[in-house]
């Protein structure tokens, strides 16, 4: 229902830290309880869904600064697809590597490349 009603990149903690958003999420809820999910309902949730139509995929390559470059430069070319992850749609685990197809946090990315990470950030 936060999905819907704030989209799907909202978060659940800042719905809950807003007056406002909790009231329109209780409302929502409480109307779809008393009110069913039928085609006939004016809280009908599949219709809602359908009606945000397909996701644009954002494609990221990492463009490594001088310092990583030197740090993780050979280690990326030996797989070019590890320079390569599209974003997903998930909160926890938002970014999908090409090098081995698996979803990863930011940081759990971070964590894949050799070193200690301190010198690896992801750029759009």
């Amino acid at each position: 229902m936060v999905d819907t009603l704030f989209t799907s990149k909202s978060y659940v903690t800042s719905t809950f830290a807003n007056e406002e958003r909790c009231a329109r999420l209780v409302a929502a809820v409480l109307g779809v309880l008393e009110r069913g999910t039928g085609p006939d309902s004016p809280m009908n949730l599949k219709a809602l869904m359908e009606g945000t139509g397909p996701k644009r995929q954002r494609r990221l390559v990492h463009a490594p600064s001088t310092v990583e470059e030197l740090a993780i430069g050979a280690w990326l070319d030996e797989d070019p697809r590890r320079r390569r992850a599209t974003w997903v749609n998930d909160r926890r685990t938002p970014i999908l590597w090409e090098a081995d197809g698996k979803r990863y946090s930011p940081t759990g990315l971070v964590a894949q490349m050799p070193g200690d990470g301190t010198l690896v950030g992801l750029r759009t």
